[in-house]
């Protein structure tokens, strides 16, 4: 995470493995020693985790009080469901009030995706970012295929005005590209549809800093597809 914060890339502290007020605090602490100056992270929380959520920004607010005794920390994901919309629109403000300026959601369908855009409309002037995210990343938020996601919904997103990006399954920079250029839609005999970003997790797995035991590594540079 350090890593990839010091090299300038919007980088997410994976909140499922943040299970207790001292795991966070050790991993924060060592997360800030880490960092270069000026340099911050993001946090990945899981919602329909009731206990994590509860922990993280539910009753308990670990991360909000950390961050307001000085965490580096600037962005929350909220992924792993998506709240009904009176609770995300309160929840955004309530965040933005607590210091995190980026906030963004994880859907993984068609309906979840209408749903952040629901979101996004009610908080008009609070611009948020969706991850869209499909069935060939090994994040298994979704059973989906990207492409097919964005042809349905690209139109609404758009109008929308909402920060739009992609993983899953994008593998090799080539591929990422096509996303960010629009050309991936070319296929479908579509004119260009960009999107403002893309997200990777498995192939980050296996670059030299990331922590992933070697023979994982391996089997995932082995693994075809």
């Amino acid at each position: 995470v350090a890593a990839a914060a010091n090299a300038g890339h919007w980088v997410e502290l994976g909140g499922g493995g943040q299970v207790t007020e001292d795991v966070l605090e050790g991993n924060l602490c060592e997360l800030k020693k880490q960092l270069a100056p000026g340099r911050t992270a993001q946090f990945n929380a899981m919602f329909l985790d009731r206990y994590l959520w509860d922990l993280h920004f539910g009753n308990r607010r670990l991360v909000s009080r950390e961050r307001g005794a000085g965490a580096p920390l600037d962005g929350v994901t909220i992924s792993a469901g998506i709240p009904d919309l009176e609770e995300a629109v309160e929840l955004i403000k309530r965040l933005r009030g607590e210091g995190f300026p980026y906030v963004a959601f994880k859907p993984g369908t068609v309906d979840q995706i209408r749903q952040v855009l629901a979101i996004a409309r009610a908080s008009a002037g609070l611009p948020l970012i969706m991850q869209v995210e499909d069935g060939h990343a090994g994040g298994h938020h979704s059973w989906e295929d990207l492409d097919q996601l964005l042809l349905a919904t690209y139109r609404e997103v758009r109008e929308t005005g909402i920060v739009l990006a992609v993983g899953g399954g994008l593998g090799v920079p080539e591929r990422a590209a096509t996303y960010l250029t629009g050309e991936w839609s070319y296929k479908y005999s579509m004119p260009a549809m960009p999107v403002d970003a893309i997200f990777i997790g498995t192939a980050a797995m296996t670059a030299k800093e990331a922590k992933t035991n070697r023979d994982v590594k391996e089997l995932l540079v082995a693994t075809s597809g």
